[in-house]
């Protein structure tokens, strides 16, 4: 008996290879495991049976899990300090005024107030009444690629499910540090915590959809555009906790602050899709062809005496491209509603629909060209020309506005940098020759 538990060993090669050895002493093989293990030349990872992940560890971990309900949806978060400070992404509570806290006794609570947030990092830290079991954060030098992980989160309603995985990359994104890792989530996942074998916090898990400008069925829509599946790494939470210690705002404040930072996201993707869109409207425009009818039949009396009718020809790109740009101007006013309290953002969308109109008047001067007399398609050629340019200028001064609004929350917004630069590229080539 005592000779077949020996022959399980682990031993240290010559070569610093871990091998299994027969008749070698428990003690020894240990110590030679552990010296191989914390080396520095090969992470823990790589020890066998150090990816197992004890089912004690994780039962103690979910007991500082938690459900956030809002009447839009569910998702996770975890506590942070015993006296109930919580974690969780940004967008699991966005939009709502209230939401309810289950924790994994079946204890309900409503939050008390949001301590701090950040939008461009996607976390937000809230409080609730009570003292709660809590988790630690690992050391970020310690959380490295190829190390164990386990995510608890409630995929699709199925609360306190435990997924496995690994670390596969570490990087940093406009400021944020980033945890690429290979545990599945899922929708009701978003919020909850990364967590290393021993059940400390590496990072949160976000699984989050990005919405973009989307020309669908004949109309624009705020559609998802990307599934994100990542997680931010624990180094950011320390800031977040610090300024939680300092403010306070209640979960409506919150909403509302929330609305005023994604109005700014939504006028610099429209002034971007529209300048996009006008672009591609004065290149069909520049595409169309211009002949003089000559059937008789067709031009009528009055139109050979003014020298025939215009047909319009090589239309194609410009019909597709004016029904595009018809189609984007309902779009601010059904995903931006009330936002014109704030006075930056009420000129901006009157620079914005003098543009549109102006635009549109020039799209429905080339339409009343085709079949109108020579000379009355000349007079609206002139129209087309002054129109269109008269649009490029209301969405240069359209695009200040925005360059004004987006700088007032940048430190909220993603690559603001980039979108700053593009509003003012929009704004300085305001003087716009027609093709």
């Amino acid at each position: 008996m005592r000779r077949t538990i020996f022959r399980t060993r682990y031993r240290l090669s010559q070569d610093g290879k871990c091998a299994t050895a027969k008749r070698q002493r428990p003690f020894v093989a240990a110590v030679a495991l552990a010296a191989w293990a914390w080396s520095g030349e090969r992470p823990l990872s790589d020890v066998p049976g150090a990816d197992v992940i004890r089912p004690a560890v994780v039962e103690r971990a979910a007991r500082a899990v938690v459900v956030i309900r809002t009447p839009r949806g569910q998702g996770a978060g975890f506590f942070l300090s015993r006296d109930g400070w919580l974690l969780t992404n940004a967008h699991v509570l966005s939009g709502a005024e209230a939401a309810e806290i289950e924790t994994r006794e079946g204890r309900r609570f409503p939050v008390q107030f949001v301590g701090a947030c950040s939008l461009k990092q996607d976390l937000l830290l809230v409080k609730i009444a009570g003292t709660f079991e809590f988790l630690e954060c690992a050391d970020p030098q310690t959380v490295r690629v190829g190390d164990p992980v386990f995510v608890i989160g409630h995929p699709y309603g199925h609360n306190w499910t435990m997924s496995k995985g690994y670390i596969a990359a570490k990087r940093t994104e406009d400021g944020c540090p980033i945890i690429q890792y290979s545990a599945d989530i899922s929708p009701g996942n978003s919020g909850g915590p990364i967590l290393t074998a021993d059940g400390r916090v590496g990072g949160v898990a976000t699984y989050l959809e990005r919405r973009a400008i989307q020309f669908n069925d004949g109309s624009y829509t705020l559609d998802p555009s990307t599934v994100l599946k990542f997680g931010i790494g624990c180094e950011a939470f320390s800031t977040l906790m610090a300024d939680a210690r300092r403010g306070r705002m209640s979960l409506a404040e919150f909403t509302a602050w929330e609305r005023r930072v994604l109005t700014a996201q939504l006028v610099s993707g429209i002034t971007e899709k529209t300048h996009e869109l006008l672009t591609d409207l004065a290149k069909g425009m520049a595409q169309l062809t211009v002949e003089r009818s000559a059937d008789p039949a067709a031009m009528g009396r009055r139109h050979s005496r003014s020298g025939g009718a215009a047909v319009l020809g090589n239309t194609e790109a410009f019909v597709q491209s004016a029904h595009r740009f018809r189609a984007l101007g309902a779009l601010l006013d059904q995903h931006a509603p009330g936002a014109e309290r704030d006075e930056d953002v009420r000129r901006f969308c009157e620079r914005w629909r003098s543009a549109m109109a102006r635009a549109n008047e020039a799209i429905d001067a080339i339409v009343a060209a085709d079949g109108a007399s020579l000379r009355r398609a000349g007079r609206l050629s002139r129209t087309v020309t002054d129109a269109l340019q008269q649009s490029y200028v209301e969405l240069g001064r359209a695009a200040g506005f925005a360059e004004r609004i987006v700088s007032r929350y940048q430190a909220h917004l993603s690559d603001a940098a980039a979108v700053l630069k593009r509003m003012r590229d929009i704004r300085q080539s305001m003087g716009f020759r027609h093709p």
